[in-house]
């Protein structure tokens, strides 16, 4: 069985679409040069989030395994490249409830803090808070035999 990805990505009202992880991590990096500090990511399970956020990652310069946040909540990696230098918070929120979310993580003081960039997986289950800009990431697998 053959696998395929499509991304679509929608930032401020543009969406664009992309079948190559590569052409999208170019991308992601060239918004976060612009100082988007959200990604959200968006898809099923096993559509790929956490692969993306790891190659993302490597390409802002984290040489440490960048293993799923999912029974963490959170990972935290620091990054040093041409395109962002900081920390990059890795969030998984499939587990929790909104509630919990706010409880647990200070998304204001994140999100306002420059030196910070948010990946977030799962962010389609905050029905009250809102990131004030972010580039939402959908993640669609196609099946094939």
């Amino acid at each position: 069985m053959n696998v395929s990805r499509k991304y679509r990505v929608s930032r401020r009202g543009i969406d664009r679409e992309y079948s190559d992880i590569k052409d999208l991590i170019k991308y992601l990096t060239k918004v976060i040069v612009k100082g988007e500090r959200v990604i959200a990511l968006h898809g099923d399970l096993g559509s790929g989030k956490t692969y993306l956020t790891q190659q993302l990652v490597k390409m802002l310069g984290c040489k440490e395994p960048v293993p799923s946040p999912t029974f963490v909540i959170m990972n935290k990696y620091k990054v040093e490249s041409k395109s962002f230098s900081g920390v990059v918070n890795h969030i998984d929120i499939y587990r929790l409830s909104e509630e919990e979310i706010l409880k647990v993580l200070d998304l204001d003081e994140m999100q306002a803090d420059s030196e910070t960039l948010i990946i977030m997986e799962w962010e389609e289950k905050l029905q009250k808070y809102r990131f004030m800009n972010k580039t939402d990431v959908y993640i669609q697998v196609d099946y094939h035999s």
